[in-house]
């Protein structure tokens, strides 16, 4: 979790950096928002594969990382549309920082499923 904390506050900071120098693309509110989502999906799906990754059932880690994939998507859409019909932005460029924000926590995401899934207990 040591990692996941210091990538969280790293992509805090550089996101408010960059949304003092262009807040019209890095919307601060949206990027905090969108942050703490993948921060908490990150602990989550962290926590349901340790414990799936020494369950019997082999087929469990398979299913979470599927039904998280599916799930992750599902809530990152509701985000953008949630924003864009409540807070009406100028244009859509603050699209571009989220899928970058969204990409790296998927790629550590990844990296962290893929050391649980080597768990040999079964």
């Amino acid at each position: 979790m040591g990692r996941l904390s210091v990538l969280t506050a790293g992509l805090l900071l550089v996101c408010y950096l960059l949304s003092t120098r262009l807040p019209e693309v890095f919307l601060w509110d949206f990027l905090l928002l969108t942050v703490a989502l993948f921060f908490f999906l990150s602990t989550g799906i962290f926590y349901m594969g340790a414990k799936a990754a020494m369950s019997k059932d082999s087929n469990a880690f398979t299913r979470l990382i599927m039904v998280f994939t599916f799930g992750k998507l599902f809530l990152s859409a509701l985000l953008v549309i949630g924003w864009v019909k409540l807070k009406a932005p100028e244009n859509m460029l603050f699209v571009v920082p989220f899928f970058a924000i969204y990409i790296i926590y998927t790629v550590f995401e990844t990296n962290t499923l893929t050391h649980l899934g080597k768990i040999n207990v079964r």
